[in-house]
């Protein structure tokens, strides 16, 4: 007797259209923001080598930190995991074409710059004080490749490429010209003589400021210093949140900063605060940057509206700008809503009142 045919499983496929918007939904929720250890994992294939760096960064071990870890050692773990960060997002940005690498990066800056502040007390009086302006300096100039990565695959395509709206071919264009001038001109800036000596500098940072913390008289572990860091930033963050329901853009900018230092710093004292508290703070950390970080996608957009919508020769572009801000001031509203509540639920949470006590 013959077998019944096997039926075809459904297919998995969904339509172009269907999947551009869902990789551009999905852009924001990238590797970068999982924390300092996850950055060590191995990284696509670049896409490009026609801006191939002089060598590939090397591979490095992942942070390795307890709260009884003496400091300065944990000093050399944690500047020496931001300094790989950086190394490998750098390296991205000259090999690779798509918008993941700019985002590294520009994160990867940010968490070297929290480090080096962690630790500012000890190398007020050295040459390394002044790093923390260099790498801020970098990352504007990586940054504004990165902000039209997001104004193109979070605030212009989702709508664009999901509805049938005049002119949003041509704003596509429009920001993907713009993109590829901005990213030859960041590779141009890493390729100076300046940045590179900068990288180069960085490479023996972790072994510097290790040996500063050690000479110091400072003696204690990682633990204490962790505690005393995070309550400060929690306490700063909070105070600044407590009428996040009445805050500006302007004000819900410097929650938002605050907000991302808290939880890069936290990302390396998470040993020291373990448990599930921890988790459970840091997920909702991690929920509310999230919220923060599209309500200042919005923000930025409108400088797009300032920037194209003058431009009277192309009334389709104008009109595309308008649907597009419209749309997502309508979605905004939904973002602040959701955003005081998640804050409520973050200060509720068990180790945001410990750290308020």
């Amino acid at each position: 007797m013959p077998l019944p045919a096997r039926k075809r499983p459904p297919s998995r496929r969904g339509s172009a259209k269907t999947k551009k918007a869902i990789s551009a939904e999905t852009t924001r929720e990238s590797p970068v923001e999982e924390g300092p250890a996850a950055e060590l994992k191995s990284k696509p294939r670049p896409k490009s080598t026609k801006h191939r760096a002089r060598s590939a960064p090397k591979r490095q071990r992942p942070l390795r930190l307890r709260a009884d870890t003496p400091l300065h050692k944990a000093a050399r773990e944690m500047a020496a995991n931001a300094v790989a960060l950086v190394t490998i997002g750098w390296h991205r940005v000259e090999t690779e074409d798509g918008p993941e690498a700019p985002h590294a990066l520009r994160v990867a800056l940010r968490r070297l710059r929290v480090v080096l502040h962690i630790f500012r007390d000890h190398i007020e009086d050295t040459p390394d004080a002044g790093l923390r302006a260099s790498l801020a300096a970098l990352g504007r100039q990586v940054g504004s490749l990165r902000d039209l990565d997001v104004l193109a695959h979070d605030i212009v395509g989702p709508v664009a490429t999901g509805s049938d709206v005049a002119g949003g071919t041509a704003l596509m264009a429009l920001l993907e010209a713009d993109r590829k001038q901005a990213i030859s001109d960041v590779r141009q800036f890493l390729g100076s003589a300046e940045s590179r000596a900068l990288l180069d500098n960085l490479t023996t940072l972790a072994t510097r400021l290790a040996t500063a913390v050690a000479d110091s008289s400072d003696k204690r572990t990682l633990n204490k210093t962790a505690h005393r860091d995070i309550r400060k930033r929690w306490r700063k963050f909070a105070k600044q949140a407590a009428t996040i329901d009445k805050l500006d853009e302007a004000s819900l900018h410097e929650v938002r900063k605050s907000l991302k230092k808290l939880r890069y710093a936290f990302g390396y004292f998470t040993p020291c605060f373990g448990g599930n508290a921890a988790h459970h703070f840091d997920a909702r950390l991690r929920r509310l940057q999230s919220t923060f970080g599209y309500l200042n996608d919005v923000a930025c957009a409108k400088q797009l509206e300032a920037r194209l919508s003058s431009d009277a020769a192309q009334p389709d572009i104008n009109c595309a700008i308008g649907f597009i801000l419209g749309a997502h001031t309508e979605r905004a509203k939904s973002a602040r809503d959701k955003l005081v509540e998640q804050y409520q639920k973050l200060a509720d949470s068990k180790l945001a009142r410990e750290l308020g006590d």
